[in-house]
């Protein structure tokens, strides 16, 4: 099973891809896998951000629901992660995140949804409302109503980084003093996450 993967989004299907483009993508990739290159592209959602690198393969949301002091874990089914990517958006100022959900994610998503007493509102306006941090702006988000479920605290993913192998990663975000991002979910049971401090440069996803 092959857990190196750049890609970008659906319309990589129909639109052709300048060869300057792909080498900056592919580079961008490489820095950020500490020198693994990428093996293939994964096609995402036509909605979100033309150019994506992929962090790894999503595994675990840890969530603390508003006024909560403790968070709570939504995990993956261990057989859906390979189909659960975690990517960010190599044209974004500060490599905004996103979520290629699996159907059955998605499913767990809509439930979520369902089950949730806040109202939806625009993903933007989220955003700029409850979010801080250098993302907590209403410009550049997906147009998309969500309904906010709490701090995202940690983000756990897999993949290969040259002198790691195949791991598993988690980070806390927030940390060092930085501002965690609020998950949120859409009715079609996609998640998203609006406003944080955090960034994704070379060495990892830093706050």
């Amino acid at each position: 099973m092959t857990m190196r993967r750049n890609y970008s989004s659906a319309r990589r299907a129909t639109q052709s891809v300048s060869p300057a483009a792909q080498k900056r993508l592919k580079q961008l990739y490489k820095r950020w896998h500490w020198g693994e290159m990428p093996t293939h592209v994964v096609d995402t959602d036509p909605d979100l951000p033309e150019h994506l690198i992929e962090i790894g393969l999503l595994m675990e949301f840890h969530l603390r629901p508003f006024g909560a002091k403790d968070s709570t874990v939504l995990a993956v089914r261990e057989d859906d992660i390979p189909n659960s990517h975690v990517g960010f958006d190599a044209d974004h100022a500060h490599q905004r995140i996103y979520f290629q959900c699996s159907p059955a994610l998605r499913e767990s998503g809509r439930d979520l949804y369902e089950m949730s007493e806040a109202a939806a509102h625009d993903l933007g306006d989220i955003a700029a409302e409850l979010g801080e941090g250098r993302h907590a702006t209403r410009r550049g988000y997906v147009r998309t109503r969500v309904k906010p479920l709490g701090h995202l605290t940690h983000l756990v993913y897999f993949t290969h980084k040259k002198g790691d192998g195949p791991s598993g990663y988690i980070h806390e975000m927030g940390e060092e003093g930085g501002v965690p991002p609020v998950l949120c979910v859409s009715r079609d049971g996609r998640f998203w996450l609006a406003g944080g401090s955090y960034t994704c440069p070379s060495p990892g996803i830093t706050n």
